[in-house]
């Protein structure tokens, strides 16, 4: 475990690192764009109106709410979708860099973190004119619940990053099965649709999904709703759980990580 900590820690001192190469990799994929990055925050505001123009009347939802409903909803898993889908590739993409030098492996999933939340930052953006256009502002507290909510939810996929990168370089075969799984994710997770009367088989699904938890500690407080202890503590423990395991495996895979790539 002192192998795994002070992985950790060597990674957070390297920021300079992680930080550039993190924004450098958005960069380079909109290289000679007009827009640049901002293509990612118009394909998402394309996506929310699009899809909340035709699911509002569908569930029979007013404007204001489900808008900003799907919007944040969206947003946030953008983030979640992002880390899990790049996280198992992350060591073997940068296996010049891990193979010239000892680099704490902790600086390498920083680095798919920090760019996708410069992606969350840009996609942010489209909260605005949603909040202003349907009259839907957030409190100050509930503002302040979503973004310890949201700190939550970056250290837990800070830690599930580091569990997918280590276990899908030694196991190719579980990236193309995560991306599938991911896929199926966004259709069980109350994103698009809202919680109501889904029936036994639907309540059990929202009870063992993960991300519905997450969802609600970052974007309840934003709509108004109140504090749920509850997915706060699943949440937490989830975290906890996350947090353990990715130090347990980082500690026994450290020194192997090279010989994998």
């Amino acid at each position: 475990m002192q192998i795994a900590v002070k992985d950790v820690f060597e990674g957070f001192k390297k920021y300079e690192f992680w930080t550039i190469f993190g924004a450098n990799e958005i960069k380079k994929k909109y290289r000679r764009s007009k827009l640049g990055q901002f293509w990612i925050t118009l394909s998402v505001a394309f996506f929310v109106l699009v899809v909340g123009s035709l699911y509002k009347n569908l569930f029979g939802i007013e404007d204001n709410f489900y808008m900003t409903y799907l919007a944040i909803g969206y947003v946030l898993w953008q983030f979640i979708s992002g880390v899990l889908n790049k996280s198992g590739t992350i060591f073997s993409k940068n296996g010049k860099f891990m193979l010239q030098r000892s680099w704490p492996a902790t600086t390498f999933v920083l680095w798919l973190i920090y760019s996708e939340i410069l992606i969350l930052a840009h996609n942010l953006l489209i909260l605005i004119p949603i909040f202003f256009f349907w009259g839907t502002w957030p409190s100050i507290v509930g503002v302040l619940f979503s973004i310890l909510g949201f700190l939550i939810t970056f250290m837990t996929a800070l830690a599930v990053g580091m569990i997918l990168a280590i276990t899908t370089l030694r196991y190719r075969d579980i990236q193309p099965i995560l991306k599938s799984l991911v896929r199926i994710a966004f259709f069980a997770t109350p994103i698009i649709w809202m919680e109501r009367d889904l029936g036994a088989v639907g309540d059990l699904i929202l009870a063992v999904n993960p991300f519905g938890y997450f969802l609600h500690i970052v974007r309840d407080p934003l709509l108004g709703f109140a504090i749920n202890p509850f997915d706060w503590l699943i949440a937490c423990g989830i975290f906890v759980v996350c947090v353990l395991g990715a130090l347990l495996l980082l500690a026994r895979t450290k020194h192997r990580l090279a010989y994998w790539l």
